[in-house]
Parts: structure tokens; sequence; C-alpha cells
């Protein structure tokens, strides 16, 4: 999970310290791999998660 991306040093600072207590529970399928290029960010692999 991404909370900040392509921003500043202030706004990240801003960012950590206004989530620093932040917590979350979801369940996940898969670890994602994506990467960015042209034109922005794409998958790139998937990694499956669970008993097979």
């Amino acid at each position: 999970m991404t909370i900040a991306a392509e921003v500043d040093d202030a706004a990240f600072d801003r960012a950590f310290d206004a989530l620093a207590r932040f917590e979350a529970e979801f369940l996940v399928d898969a670890v994602k791999l994506y990467e960015l290029a042209e034109p922005g960010w794409t998958l790139s692999r998937s990694y499956p998660l669970g008993s097979g």
C-alpha cells in the first residue's frame, strides 16, 4: 500500500506524521510488482498467495 508517492520531501514528511498511527487490515491474494515506465505504472508480475 502506498501512502505518498512522487511528492516532495515536505509533503512526504507531512504524510508520514499524519499517518504515524494509521492501521489497516485487509485480505491479500497476491503480491504484485509494478514498474514505472511510459506512460505510467504497469504491472510487471503477480505472485499469487495461498494454499496453491
